[in-house]
């Protein structure tokens, strides 16, 4: 292990400049060997030229680098200055954003490759076909290794490294990160020399700042801004919400500072402008979420960390170290400041477990403990064909891997069973041996980068209802774990979700909740309700209603909507495959006269390739027969859609000139679309697979749920007064707080002493005469009958359809949330229940 010289220390003749952590690897011999490398040393300490002596050496041997990073952000950073330093011609982008990248599929000529870890994961899968090039490769660069880390990502990079080690042994492994406290042990998994520093160029200062409330966070922000701004800093505050982030900047912006903020839902255009705007020195505070966390070089004086916990999508905790020592990174760049400030905000009731300012961060540890990425991992194994026995997994990638180093010891037997159980893979005896091969289901989820969970949903769902309607379809899609962003639930949105899904015809919806528990089980509550206000967001979206409209209806951003479509289409292509599949093999099961399955699923397959097209391209039901036609993308068809050609039938009744007008074409263009429409619709009539779509549901399909509710009152509305509070209670009026905004209900009496409410809320307004706050007003002024009456058959009630069962999900939610806060809810009513009961005695 080398260490860090002294500042020092003598110079390598030429070497003047250097930083010490470069010349001690310049001492270690890393430009002149040829073995892998484990570098962990601060941000701007200099890695980004480590990285590049080992391209040149690359490029001097007329060999090829591979540089991942984890962001495309890094990614394209990087492109932008290696095409200036090594030539456009040597350089090679490869994230699959663009459609240049997508034409051009493979590296070529190139020789400076960068790319995310998921495309060169991608590129391994299918070896054999890429091995051209993967063999020419002289090292590769991990940058950002801690993603190793990653519970999501780590496991993919893993085992894409340990897959390339053997398919090119020869290829060098670099591997650069700022936070890895147990370098020594990646860089055992790696058979590679490691090299830790903690030197930096620019003097770190951290510190912690206490506060009695969170109101006075503001201040204390605006406090440190001013501190840095008047010194001729630049500062940026980490948040963690995207709002939190919007709201405090334009507050900052009120107190008379440059502030702007930064998030993933900003546009491409708005956070471009908003980096170069930073760069050129144009902010002075600017507030991001984790997007700015790694690798994009900001020149920031002070980092203020604002919030001190973390939220993974399930559950709230403390902050890691880690991730407090990536937010630190960001401060004091080398050639922009001599010093750099890190705050930490900090509650005075915190305990004090972690110490933020001294302790190391916290060890990498494999994300193949995960169950689903072993399983995922395992599978692309067979797939690939590098393990072709469980004897080759153990010793071809088990035992190869970080995961294995640090205790993994589930037996790949189990896994093995798991993927043969799941049908993604079978057995084939030959010569005495059992080699394993991947079924038509395992080439779904390798050819198309889902999970075998993912698989085993749409399995199950194939299996567990008859019938699935469009919603149903979408839901699934949202169930899968590929469908990101996930779209937060609100305990807010209650009731606006349960008008919506009222008016959708859902079998899903339809189900009771003990039936999905048994049919979902793998699916926890908080997942469950966010998939539902998902797929109604995107089954609102088939409809027509645009991506802005949606955004604000939904609470989230353009962006989010966009690569939420983006993936929900991907998952429904392979969910199209696994139904074509599992109703083929049903279907040679089956004697002939049983065939009708095979009909329901054909149908199901097919709504998943019309749904999948509705949300690609942003068409109607009727017109997705124009984006079949090859030269018909979103743009043209929106054309010829407005221009009245909104099916294909009357595209392929259309002469020639007329599409060239709406298209504004040339004419042989213009005639080929029109060649092409007649073809595909000669094809559809005499395959006629639409005729279902048309035909009316067999009333036998779509089973409606036989509970009902029989009161006049809300469910939803109901179970969200019992989360209400009264601060205040009079004849005249009753304040309700608990909700996002406080509201007060105004009682009447008249001369029989019958009363009537009325409220200031938005619901009361729309027409909803029982909103939640009037009946909170109700069961606090004990005129409560009705509701009552309610709340016994909602105690009673307990296995109703999802669609009615909304609330009870969220009680499920809400209990992981009131014990995080210290909160106690009675979600039942019980303390009015029992108060009626001592009446009547």
């Amino acid at each position: 292990m080398c260490n860090s010289p002294s500042v020092e220390e003598t110079l390598f003749p030429g070497a003047q400049g250097l930083f010490p952590p470069q010349l001690a690897l310049l001492e270690a011999g890393y430009k002149s060997s040829g073995e892998n490398w484990v570098i962990s040393a601060p941000t701007g300490s200099g890695k980004t030229l480590m990285a590049e002596w080992a391209i040149e050496q690359a490029l001097r041997e007329g060999l090829s680098a591979v540089y991942l990073a984890p962001l495309r952000a890094i990614v394209h950073e990087k492109h932008i200055d290696w095409e200036k330093a090594y030539g456009p011609e040597k350089v090679g982008l490869f994230t699959g954003e663009t459609r240049r990248e997508r034409a051009q599929g493979r590296p070529r000529k190139e020789q400076v490759l960068l790319m995310t870890p998921e495309k060169l994961s991608n590129y391994l899968l299918s070896w054999k076909s890429n091995l051209a090039w993967l063999s020419r490769i002289a090292v590769l660069i991990v940058d950002e290794a801690h993603l190793l880390g990653d519970c999501h990502r780590g496991a993919a990079l893993e085992t894409m490294i340990g897959r390339l080690q053997r398919i090119n042994p020869f290829a060098r492994i670099v591997a650069l990160s700022g936070t890895l406290s147990n370098a020594e042990e990646i860089a055992g998994w790696l058979k590679a020399k490691v090299y830790v520093s903690d030197w930096r160029p620019v003097v770190l200062q951290k510190k912690i700042v206490r506060f009695k409330s969170p109101d006075q966070k503001l201040d204390l922000l605006a406090e440190e801004a001013a501190d840095c701004v008047t010194g001729g800093g630049k500062m940026m505050a980490f948040v963690n919400s995207r709002k939190r982030c919007e709201q405090m900047t334009l507050k900052l912006i009120e107190r008379g500072f440059k502030a702007e903020f930064f998030h993933a839902g900003l546009g491409q255009a708005a956070r471009k402008s908003c980096q170069k705007r930073m760069k050129e020195g144009a902010i002075e505070v600017l507030l991001s979420t984790s997007a700015l966390e790694m690798g994009v070089n900001f020149p920031a004086r002070k980092v203020v960390i604002y919030d001190s916990f973390s939220f993974d999508g399930e559950s709230f905790g403390p902050m890691t170290v880690q991730r407090f020592q990536q937010c630190a990174g960001r401060a004091g760049r080398p050639g922009y400041d001599d010093k750099g400030e890190v705050v930490l905000f900090l509650p005075i009731w915190d305990p004090g477990k972690i110490d933020y300012l001294k302790s190391p961060p916290e060890p990498i540890r494999s994300g193949m403990f995960s169950t689903d990425s072993l399983l995922r991992e395992a599978l692309a194994e067979i797939s690939g064909r590098l393990s072709i026995t469980s004897e080759h997994l153990e010793t071809n990638f088990a035992s190869r891997t970080l995961w294995r180093i640090q205790g993994g010891q589930h037996r790949l037997e189990t896994v093995v069973s798991s993927l043969l159980e799941s049908g993604m893979i079978r057995e084939v005896q030959k010569n005495c041996r059992t080699y394993l091969n991947e079924t038509p289901l395992g080439r779904v989820a390798t050819q198309m980068a889902v999970s075998p969970g993912t698989i085993n949903l749409w399995s199950m769902i194939y299996h567990e209802w008859e019938w699935l309607e469009d919603f149903d379809v979408l839901l699934a899609g949202c169930l899968s774990r590929e469908s990101t962003p996930v779209l937060g639930f609100n305990f807010e949105e209650i009731d606006g979700m349960t008008d919506t899904i009222m008016q959708i015809p859902s079998s899903i919806l339809d189900s009771s909740s003990s039936r999905l528990s048994k049919a979902l089980r793998q699916i926890s509550a908080k997942r469950l309700l966010a998939a539902v206000k998902m797929a109604a967001l995107l089954h609102q979206c088939t409809r027509g209603d645009t991506l802005d409209l949606l955004a604000k209806r939904y609470d989230c951003y353009p962006t989010d909507l966009i690569n939420l479509k983006q993936n929900v289409a991907w998952v429904l292509s392979a969910a199209e495959r696994v139904l074509q599949i599992l109703a083929k093999q049903q279907a040679a099961q089956n004697e002939p006269e049983e065939h009708g399955e095979k009909e329901v699923h054909a149908v199901a397959a097919e709504k998943c390739n019309r749904l999948r097209l509705m949300i690609e391209y942003g068409v109607p039901a009727k017109s997705v027969g124009l984006v079949r036609v090859g030269r018909i993308g979103s743009k043209r068809a929106r054309l010829l859609i407005a221009g009245g050609v909104d099916t294909l039938a009357k595209l392929a009744a259309t002469n020639a000139d007329s599409i060239q007008r709406i298209l504004r074409i040339r004419a042989l263009g213009a005639q080929q679309i029109l060649s092409d429409a007649q073809k595909i619709l000669e094809e559809e009539q005499a395959e006629d697979p639409f005729a279902t779509e048309s035909t009316p549901m067999p009333l036998n399909k779509h089973v409606a749920s036989p509970w009902r509710w029989p009161f006049r009152l809300d469910p939803y509305r109901l179970r969200r007064a019992l989360e209400l509070s009264v601060p205040h209670c009079s004849e005249e009026c009753v304040h309700v707080v608990g909700g996002a905004e406080p509201h007060t209900v105004k009682i009447d009496s008249d001369a029989s002493h019958r009363r009537s409410y009325s409220c200031d809320c938005a619901d009361f307004a729309k027409g909803t005469r029982q909103c939640k706050h009037v009946m909170r007003a109700r069961l606090e002024l004990n005129d409560d009958g009705e509701i009552l009456e309610a709340l016994r058959l909602l105690q009673e009630q307990n296995d109703r359809p999802l669609r009615y069962g909304l609330s009870e999900i969220w009680m499920r939610v809400g209990k992981l949330f009131d014990r995080f806060t210290g909160r106690e809810v009675d979600y039942v009513g019980s303390q009015f229940l029992n108060r009626a009961r001592t009446k009547t005695r």
